[in-house]
């Protein structure tokens, strides 16, 4: 969990970045973030209740591919976020060429 990664300074892992990405994208689609929350331990449990338990009708002006990015950036366990590598295969982030 997010929180394990707070407490044994896992934060060297390059996933961290990638949850910290989804903060980012999640507040530019809705302009609120995820996880706000009025002191530091509301929102280390809103961050433990992991993303796809948040309700995602702030995002509707993205596809569902986008809330479903945005849902893997915010996993709180970080062996379950996808690489840098993997967020550029995603879907959403892939450019139709093909013309209708």
């Amino acid at each position: 969990m997010f929180e394990q990664e707070l407490k044994t300074n896992q934060l060297i892992s390059n996933k961290i970045d990638i949850f910290s990405l989804g903060v980012v994208l999640y507040y530019i689609a809705c302009g609120n973030l995820p996880f706000d929350a009025e002191t530091k331990e509301e929102q280390i449990e809103k961050i433990k209740q992991n993303y796809s338990e948040l309700e995602t009708h702030q995002l509707k002006i993205l596809s569902q591919d986008g809330k479903d990015f945005i849902s893997k950036l915010l996993d709180n366990s970080a062996d379950d976020r996808p690489t840098a590598k993997t967020c550029l295969q995603d879907p959403w982030l892939k450019i139709d060429n093909e013309k209708d």
